[in-house]
């Protein structure tokens, strides 16, 4: 039989049973102070009391070592009984001034071992009571009764309250148990929010950032704000020369002002092509094995790194590097996970814009070798086939014809001149590389200097709303290929000297003006024509316009001017890059 009841709780039940024995000696220590003799025949009861007194100071003072020795052999108890049977043999049985102290053994089985325990306890206690009134014939005495009665009564009652504060105790336990696992399950919770909350962000920064710098900006500020690390850079690979470079810092620490050479992804760089293969983060505490780059190697070498790979769909999108003075095995499973799946989204709206812009610039470039093909089929290839064949004709009729050979020959060269300003205006037709508002208004100018048949030609530039540079670029590629045909067309045949360009920015729509007061026409005729004899770029503007979901409104009437106004919606269009 063993106790149930913690250590500490062992503890205050023994002093308070100790109390209880000292408290049970009053009524003993009254009647020999009284002078009231009870029956002993064989010990006085000077004797007696100072062996309960010894006995209680023995307890008391080895109070913690019984405790122990109790919790384990609980029959030890057994001797207590014992000698409170030998109290009362000694000191009158039932008229026995020690009977409350009898029953202190009953009580620490009761507190100790509950109702079991007090059951084993008063069936062990009763035969010695029993025997012990026995010796003074005190068997028909109704305080025996009584007395026995109290044994059963006060040893199975105490020990009820004991079960209860046992179950109590079990149930506090329990709880304890029960709220130790809701932290531990809520702290994962909460874990698990951060991460959730963490990559909702950057999924949501993501989707909201208009360019590549910012989606990365906004991946290094989670990686730095959020999760606390002190330092952290984001490098790109572009898919069109697969070398790394477009490096992003945050803070922005230590950044050489000439910008870091852009490196190839191959073998020869080691550990970052190895981290690609194996698609597995790796610590890197030397930074010179990241790759062969003095600059790159420059930049990071005062600290160690965490490199991370940003992949989509089996392809290398770049890496996220992040502060860290200890390898990838000291670092919380959450905290990976978090920034693995962190750099997962980064790489997928990053991969995912790199491959939009590598599209949009293939796209482009297609487009414009496709309308350089086709200006050179229908102008220049045309005009040469003509050379070639006046030139045969020549060689045929010399020297019979020299008169004619010489018409001929006049004819050719003002062919030739003709063909020249068609190449040089293909030339100058190219896609500018770099088309910002300035550039807009400066090739645009330069544009109608060498194209127009006015020697000058003026064109009067206003702008309102949002800024031109922030547009998409299909958007203004757009823009800057309709303002050159309507252009053209008001150098050429409106008669005039100058136009005026306006263009209204608003967040759903963009809206181009050019305008003249030149000699008009009637644009019903003019747009009516199957073949544009005159050669008015109207039909060449509205394909354009239609191309990018927009409309066109033409005003023009014959000897007051033109008024070209084509409008494009922007959240049609989209993001042309």
């Amino acid at each position: 039989m063993n106790t149930v009841l913690p250590t500490q709780n062992q503890k205050t039940v023994f002093r308070l049973l100790a109390s209880y024995r000292w408290a049970s000696l009053l009524p003993a220590i009254w009647l020999l102070w009284q002078g009231d003799s009870t029956r002993t025949p064989l010990i006085s009861p000077t004797v007696v009391l100072a062996a309960a007194v010894f006995n209680n100071l023995f307890i008391t003072l080895s109070s913690r070592s019984l405790n122990r020795v109790v919790k384990t052999k609980p029959w030890l108890l057994g001797l207590d009984f014992l000698f409170t049977g030998w109290l009362l043999i000694n000191s009158g049985g039932v008229e026995s001034p020690y009977y409350l102290y009898a029953l202190s053994p009953l009580l620490a089985s009761a507190f100790f071992f509950q109702v079991r325990g007090a059951l084993f306890a008063a069936i062990f206690y009763t035969p010695i009571y029993i025997y012990s009134s026995s010796y003074y014939d005190q068997l028909e005495n109704p305080e025996f009764f009584s007395q026995l009665a109290g044994i059963w009564l006060v040893t199975l009652f105490f020990s009820y309250p004991a079960e209860l504060v046992n179950q109590l105790r079990q149930t506090l336990r329990e709880l304890r148990i029960t709220q130790e696992q809701l932290q531990s399950q809520n702290e994962e919770l909460s874990r698990s929010h951060q991460q959730l909350s963490i990559i909702h962000d950057i999924t949501k920064l993501i989707q909201a950032a208009p360019d590549v710098s910012s989606v990365q900006q906004q991946v290094l500020k989670l990686v730095t704000h959020d999760l606390g690390y002190s330092k952290a850079a984001i490098g790109l690979i572009d898919p069109a020369t697969n070398l790394m470079g477009s490096w992003a810092a945050h803070p922005n620490f230590n950044f050489p002002e000439e910008g870091i050479a852009a490196m190839p992804l191959s073998f020869s760089e080691g550990k970052l092509y190895k981290i690609f293969t194996s698609k597995q983060p790796a610590w890197i505490e030397d930074s010179s094995m990241i790759g062969n780059n003095p600059g790159l190697n420059a930049w990071l070498s005062d600290q160690s790194w965490i490199v991370f790979p940003m992949i989509i769909q089996e392809h290398p999108v770049g890496i996220l590097m992040i502060a860290s003075d200890y390898p990838i095995e000291d670092l919380p499973k959450e905290e990976l996970h978090v920034i693995t799946s962190m750099a997962s989204q980064a790489a997928v709206g990053l991969g995912t814009t790199l491959m939009c812009i590598d599209r949009a610039r293939n796209l482009a470039v297609e487009q414009e070798r496709n309308r350089i093909a086709r200006e050179i089929h229908d102008t220049i290839s045309q005009s040469l086939f003509g050379i070639v064949f006046s030139l045969d004709a020549c060689v045929s009729m010399l020297p019979d014809q020299v008169e004619i050979v010489q018409q001929e020959l006049n004819e050719i060269r003002s062919l030739a001149s003709s063909t020249h300003e068609e190449i040089r205006h293909s030339i100058l037709d190219l896609w500018p590389s770099q088309l910002d508002w300035h550039q807009f208004q400066n090739d645009l100018t330069q544009y109608l200097v060498f194209c127009g048949e006015a020697k000058t030609f003026g064109i009067t530039f206003t702008t309102t709303g949002g800024d031109f540079d922030f547009l998409p670029a299909g958007i203004r590629r757009s823009i800057y290929r309709i303002a050159q045909e309507a252009l053209a067309n008001v150098s050429q045949h409106a008669g005039v000297d100058s136009a005026d360009l306006s263009l209204d920015v608003f967040p759903e729509r963009v809206i181009l003006q050019i305008t003249d007061k030149g000699c008009g026409f009637d644009p019903e005729i003019v747009m009516a024509r199957a073949f544009n004899r005159e050669k008015f770029g109207l039909h060449g503007i509205h394909e354009r316009v239609n191309a990018v979901g927009g409309t066109m409104q033409i005003n023009s009437q014959i000897g007051v001017g033109t008024d070209i106004t084509v409008t494009i919606p922007l959240l049609t269009m989209g993001e042309m890059l």
